[in-house]
């Protein structure tokens, strides 16, 4: 006895074209989305780098016994203040101390330990050498630390002539670090319009 077999249907090219363009629109719902969180988490990298040199900050001037002593943009034995603060970072023992000085979002020429590649610059205008943080009228105000453009001083953000260095690179907006330890985002243009509350509060 001959048995009759069912017609298997398979997909349409309709079908297939169908999935292919609902497919297509949820991508391009997710995509933007995927990219904003990515955005988000390499900011919010850049800022726990930056908290990280806030206690690097308080043993550097315990350590040494400077009263208080920020350790300035260059101090007169030649070394910067990356190089100075550097041990003094969780990590150094394991010798991943140095990645605390890069912003995840910093480019690829900028990604480095020396004075033109650390991603971070020092406010040399008001954060001199000798000056004690003691006696700075507001720490919570006074930026130390910034997300920095590269160049060969890329460690520093706002050099003793006031040319304003400041990267905004996580969207429109720029890291810093208050001499209070408070981490923050800003515009440029609110970096540069609050200058003298947020740079030099002499």
């Amino acid at each position: 006895m001959q048995h009759e077999r069912g017609h298997e249907r398979g997909t349409t090219v309709l079908e297939t074209t169908v999935c292919i363009i609902i497919l297509g629109v949820v991508l391009s719902i997710l995509m933007p989305a995927i990219g904003l969180l990515r955005e988000n988490a390499l900011s919010t990298r850049c800022q726990q780098h930056l908290r990280a040199m806030f206690p690097a900050m308080q043993h550097y001037m315990a350590d040494y016994l400077y009263e208080n002593w920020l350790p300035a943009s260059e101090l007169p034995n030649g070394q910067f203040w990356f190089q100075k603060l550097e041990p003094f970072v969780a990590g150094h023992a394991s010798g991943r101390s140095k990645e605390n000085f890069v912003c995840p979002r910093a480019p690829v020429t900028q990604r480095g330990f020396t004075r033109s590649t650390v991603s971070f610059g020092w406010n040399e205008r008001y954060l001199s050498f000798g000056v004690l943080s003691n006696k700075v009228n507001n720490a919570d105000e006074t930026i130390v630390v910034a997300d920095s453009l590269a160049g060969p001083e890329a460690d520093i953000v706002l050099p003793m002539r006031g040319d304003l260095r400041f990267a905004t690179r996580h969207r429109g907006r720029g890291n810093v670090l208050f001499l209070g330890g408070n981490v923050a985002s800003m515009t440029r243009a609110e970096a540069e319009f609050e200058w003298p509350r947020y740079w030099d509060t002499r």
